[in-house]
């Protein structure tokens, strides 16, 4: 019998747990680029003209994986090789991001019991 599906907002996944299962998703190399070596890589630099392109791309990638849990976006986002002091001074920027990425992606978001 298939588990109940969590309400979008409320991550399934620990911290840890999420950056390596998006790590081996489908598109995990270009999840572990973004998170890992950021605007360094020469790949996300040739994918992504910006790193505000760059930024968006991981913030999609981690509110889809968060299944929308605000909290641990930001914590992970501050993690991750595109983040930088400075960012994490401009809370307006970052709040920019997430709205855009939550735009982008509306409801869609992991579901545990499809994978």
């Amino acid at each position: 019998m298939p588990s109940e599906t969590p309400e979008i907002g409320t991550s399934v996944l620990g911290d840890t747990e999420l950056v390596e299962k998006a790590g081996n998703a489908a598109n995990g190399r270009k999840f572990k680029l973004l998170f890992e070596e950021g605007w360094e890589s020469t790949v996300i630099k040739r994918v992504y003209d910006t790193p505000r392109r760059a930024r968006l791309a991981l913030v999609n990638h981690l509110v889809w994986w968060t299944r929308h849990d605000i909290a641990q976006v930001r914590r992970l986002f501050k993690q991750s090789a595109l983040c930088t002091d400075e960012l994490i001074q401009y809370r307006e920027y970052y709040t920019e991001l997430v709205q855009s990425a939550l735009s982008l992606l509306g409801d869609e978001c992991y579901n545990p019991n499809h994978s």
